[in-house]
């Protein structure tokens, strides 16, 4: 899926056809805006639709935090906590539905679905007094996530599946943890499942309920999968006991390893374009950490997408179908910046907004509109995008 943002009407200028308020640019490259807030302290965005319409979270002026959707003009709208005590929204699909979750206090959550005009939903739990989070939602409003069940210990969960009407379906296993990463349009669902030897196996979940065992790389005991695009072309990683490996699976769930950069041992792919091309890290060095951002191509071809200064680290988390990567680039986690990949491997700062020093991004749509947080005045941080 996609990502973020925040803008005031103050001292606005009109961009395109955005209101938004003037941000900081680097020279020839990207300008960031700071998306509206509802007053609060801190906001976050975590995905955008192509219509340019993003989802996240603000804070209140009384500490409250709400799930909200920022129009493609910037216009915030507060998505409310649905009588309970916050909310925070984390996708949003083609036609603007939203999928989150509600704070339920007493540390539970519920997943919820807002549709287009902001009407909320909380969706149905495995049983009474249970909770549940959200992963995905496709762009016929199916969602995907994790839910507990009384057969397995409170922080144990299974993978499930939302319809249209709400209703859960459980997908995992009776006895053991499961997890619902991704969904595409066709409402296939991929995950990961325990097996009773302790081992975990990625798993493919069809529309039908037919359930597929995902491939295991040859000297590997584990595997997960974390993405799936509309071709049935599935990403995520293997596990041996001394190393990890990116992996690709085929609409026929055979496994083809994705491979490590010279001097690392260790690879993840997080995410798969629409064309196949899959991006992820992989180590440079595992004694001192280092690890860098990677894009396989449809033929398997590994490009190293490095940092944007020498001796930095980098993380990618998104592609869109134009190639595009975002990610972040720094020292370390907590010195990160965000930056973007061109599809030909150049890559460029995502300016902070003024007075920070960091931020990362998260999302972006195939306009190339990016959306993620920086932070402001090195306190808070604020739910903004980058354009053009």
């Amino acid at each position: 899926m996609f990502g973020v943002l925040r803008i005031s009407t103050a001292a606005a200028v009109l961009v395109g056809t955005a209101l938004v308020t003037p941000g900081v640019a680097v020279a020839d490259g990207p300008t960031v805006i700071e998306l509206e807030s509802l007053g609060g302290g801190q906001s976050g965005a975590r995905d955008i639709n192509d219509k340019g319409a993003a989802v996240g979270f603000a804070d209140t002026g009384t500490g409250e935090r709400h799930a909200v959707r920022w129009d493609s003009r910037g216009r915030i709208i507060d998505l409310g906590t649905l009588g309970h005590r916050g909310s925070e929204g984390n996708q949003i699909n083609a036609t603007g539905m939203v999928a989150g979750t509600v704070d339920l206090g007493e540390a539970r959550h519920q997943a919820a679905r807002w549709d287009r005009f902001g009407n909320g939903t909380l969706l149905e739990l495995l049983h009474p007094g249970e909770q549940s989070d959200v992963s995905d939602i496709s762009d016929t409003g199916i969602v995907v996530g994790n839910a507990t069940s009384p057969d397995l210990d409170r922080w144990s969960f299974h993978a499930v599946r939302w319809e249209r009407d709400g209703s859960v379906v459980d997908l995992g296993l009776s006895d053991v943890d499961s997890g619902a990463e991704a969904v595409n349009n066709a409402g296939t669902t991929v995950g990961w499942t325990y097996l009773p030897d302790t081992s975990v196996r990625a798993v493919r979940w069809d529309r039908d309920g037919t359930t597929t065992y995902l491939d295991q790389l040859p000297g590997t005991t584990s595997s997960y999968a974390f993405d799936i695009n509309d071709r049935g072309e599935i990403v995520g990683t293997a596990y041996a006991p001394d190393r990890t490996r990116a992996v690709r699976w085929d609409a026929a769930g055979r496994v083809t390893e994705l491979g490590v950069l010279p001097g690392g041992r260790s690879s993840v792919a997080q995410a798969v374009s629409e064309d196949g091309t899959v991006v992820g890290n992989s180590t440079v060095d595992d004694q001192h950490e280092s690890y860098s951002a990677v894009r396989w191509n449809p033929d398997g071809t590994m490009t190293d997408l490095g940092a944007q200064l020498p001796g930095e680290r980098s993380v990618a988390h998104g592609i869109n179908d134009a190639g595009t990567i975002i990610g972040e680039s720094g020292v370390d986690t907590l010195d990160s910046y965000a930056v973007r990949w061109d599809a030909s491997g150049n890559v460029v700062e995502l300016p902070p907004l003024a007075g920070g020093t960091a931020g990362t991004a998260l999302a972006i749509n195939d306009s190339g509109t990016i959306a993620g947080w920086s932070d402001k005045n090195e306190v808070w941080f604020r739910a903004v995008l980058w354009v053009e």
